[in-house]
């Protein structure tokens, strides 16, 4: 039998799609004129990152890999948490850094859904504010 190359095995594993939460795709960057003739390169479509029922420290890093990818982008970042039913302290953090660094980047979140559990648990925590979740209905 005759064995494969270690090479081999990488090029068929990266023609595999990847799988992830982030619903909308990214589009080209339009290119619209900035102040003082500066032009600017914005994205037109939304982002979208669907939090799971369950996010906790075993889930986190896999959260900080879609967050980092669009981490940057500048268009609005929608953190969808109607499925949402459990959080941690470890993955409240990581949304608060996550929310932090697009506030000082000027980048818009906005939150798609109720989120009651992350609301109680960034409260107990005393991270509430930091989140910028909208007002309770």
């Amino acid at each position: 039998m005759k064995a494969k190359s270690k090479s081999s095995k990488r090029a068929r594993r990266s023609d595999r799609p990847v799988q992830s939460s982030v619903e909308a795709e990214r589009e080209a960057p339009a290119v619209v004129p900035g102040p003082e003739g500066v032009d600017a390169v914005a994205q037109s479509t939304e982002r979208t990152i669907v939090l799971a029922s369950h996010c906790t420290l075993k889930d986190v890093a896999a959260l900080k890999g879609e967050l980092c990818e669009v981490a940057e982008d500048c268009c609005t970042v929608t953190l969808d948490v109607r499925a949402l039913e459990r959080v941690d302290t470890a993955a409240v953090q990581l949304l608060c850094a996550f929310v932090r660094e697009r506030q000082a980047r000027e980048r818009a979140v906005e939150w798609l859904g109720e989120p009651a559990t992350l609301r109680e648990a960034a409260r107990l925590l005393g991270m509430e504010p930091l989140l910028a979740l909208p007002e309770a209905r």
